[in-house]
């Protein structure tokens, strides 16, 4: 899968105000993330 998103100044510091690790996406407004799903069932 891949996710691009956006958000608005105030949903940045939102989130870096409460995320020990450091800035998330270094303070950008946008971001995209990328993986690899599977799913099964019986």
């Amino acid at each position: 899968f891949v996710t691009y998103g956006k958000w608005n100044d105030a949903a940045t510091a939102s989130v870096n105000a409460n995320n020990n690790s450091g800035p998330v996406y270094n303070n950008n407004t946008s971001g995209t993330s990328y993986g690899f799903q599977v799913e099964t069932w019986f």
